[in-house]
């Protein structure tokens, strides 16, 4: 029997190495880059968490734009809502838009469990709901799953896992310098 395990073992480690040098790495060699980077970003329309109000990736046109799909069910998402809060704040006079995108669709008293998630959070940016059109678009496959977008309305930067707060500014504060 311990034979079996080593060669179930073996086999996943056979997998996971063909599986990292088939997929080309990102910038900061922390996962595999997405294909979206230098296309345009995918369009998308969503109802908000706490009105009838549609918002589309479109109606922030001209703006730098992160979308942050997440789910109130991963802890790597929540810890991030709060810097997420800061940094929405702190760049409220540059044009950038944060677009927080939840994608638990088939959740009961959805609204009730992202305000728990959102805990101090709350109100500082509005909260999308995905009923999966937008997630699929952007082939999300791991959560938290962040897209940068530039002005002209460009996919620059894609983040998969969490993310170092103090990088993800510094990639901001770039685009926003940018023509692009």
């Amino acid at each position: 029997m311990p034979w079996l395990t080593v060669a179930v073992l073996g086999l996943l480690v056979v997998y996971n190495i063909h599986w990292y040098r088939s997929h080309p790495q990102s910038a900061s060699g922390t996962g595999p880059q997405s294909a979206l980077i230098g296309k345009p970003a995918p369009g998308f329309s969503l109802r908000t968490m706490d009105s009838e109000t549609v918002t589309s990736l479109e109606a922030s046109t001209g703006q730098v734009r992160l979308i942050d799909f997440w789910s109130t069910g991963c802890g790597p998402c929540k810890r991030e809502l709060p810097s997420l809060a800061v940094l929405a704040h702190d760049l409220g006079s540059e044009p950038f838009t944060l677009l927080s995108v939840n994608i638990d669709e088939d959740m009961a008293d959805r609204g009730a469990a992202i305000r728990r998630a959102l805990g101090g959070a709350a109100g500082a940016f509005p909260i999308l709901l995905d009923d999966g059109s937008a997630s699929s678009r952007y082939a999300v496959y791991r959560i938290p799953f962040k897209v940068l977008v530039d002005r002209a309305g460009v996919v620059r930067r894609v983040y998969t896992g969490g993310t170092d707060p103090d990088e993800l500014r510094a990639d901001i504060q770039a685009v926003l310098g940018s023509k692009g």
